[in-house]
């Protein structure tokens, strides 16, 4: 069994394509893993601290 806290689901789909070109473009986040389990991209992400 898994148990995940509460999280928000946005209501636009998002392909794994132009999430990468959105990473990439923005530098926002990064793309730390990538992992691929029956046929679905998994892509962990984390935000850098800013340094200002």
């Amino acid at each position: 069994m898994v148990e995940l806290d509460a999280f928000y689901m946005d209501i636009h789909e998002v392909m794994v394509d132009q999430f990468k070109q959105f990473v990439q473009e923005s530098g926002i986040i990064q793309v730390t893993a990538s992992y691929e389990v029956n046929g679905t991209m998994w892509l962990f992400t984390h935000r850098p601290m800013s340094t200002q």
